[in-house]
C-alpha cells in the first residue's frame, strides 16, 4: 500500500514535533543538592545519615552512637521539609532560608566553598572532616566515603538543617 507523499509528510512532521516535545521537556534542571547516601560519624559513631530519597537522621539530643532520630527531608532541588510544617530552602547561590508557616521567609545561613556561615559561626568542610573554624582541631563530623565538594556541601546543608531543626519549638 502506497501512502500519497503528503501524507507521509505529514506524519513525519507529526513525528518530528514530538521528537522535539519530548526532548525538550526531559531537560530538566541539574540537581541542585547531592543526594547520594551518606554517613557522616563522629569519634566513630554514627551521628548523621542521609537516604538516597532525602530523608535525615541525626543524634539530635541523643548521645553519639545512640539512637538516631527522623530529621529533616532535603530534595534535591534545594527544598527542605521540616517538623511543624517549617520549611527551607538552598538557593542556587548558597544562600539558605527558613520558614515558618504563615510567616515570609528568613535568610538562616549560607553556604560558598565548604563554608557554612550561620550569623557569627563558620562551619568548614575539607577533606572529609566538618569542624568549627574558630576550634581548628575540633571534629564536629567525618563524612564516609568518597567525598567531593558536592559532598561536602550536601554535608553542610546537613548541618545547616539540623541547626534549624534544634531551633524549632513546637
Amino acid at each position: 500500500m502506497r501512502i500519497a507523499p503528503i501524507l507521509w509528510y505529514r506524519r513525519l512532521v507529526r513525528h518530528l514535533l514530538i521528537l522535539v516535545l519530548l526532548v525538550s521537556c526531559s531537560r530538566s534542571k541539574p540537581a541542585l543538592v547531592d543526594l547520594r547516601p551518606m554517613t557522616i560519624t563522629w569519634e566513630g559513631h554514627t551521628i548523621a545519615r542521609l537516604f538516597a530519597d532525602g530523608r535525615t537522621e541525626s543524634a539530635g539530643q541523643n548521645a553519639p552512637g545512640t539512637t538516631l532520630v527522623a530529621g529533616p527531608t532535603i530534595h534535591s532541588d534545594g527544598t527542605i521539609q521540616l517538623r511543624g510544617g517549617v520549611t527551607a530552602r538552598l538557593a542556587p547561590d548558597g544562600e539558605i532560608f527558613a520558614k515558618n508557616p504563615g510567616m515570609p521567609e528568613q535568610h538562616f545561613a549560607r553556604i560558598a566553598n565548604n563554608r557554612l556561615e550561620i550569623e557569627e559561626m563558620v562551619i568548614l568542610a575539607g577533606g572529609a572532616t566538618v569542624r568549627y573554624e574558630r576550634a581548628p582541631g575540633t571534629v564536629i563530623g567525618t563524612i564516609d566515603g568518597t567525598v567531593d565538594d558536592r559532598r561536602r556541601q550536601t554535608a553542610l546543608l546537613m548541618t545547616a538543617t539540623f541547626f534549624i531543626d534544634m531551633a524549632i519549638t513546637k
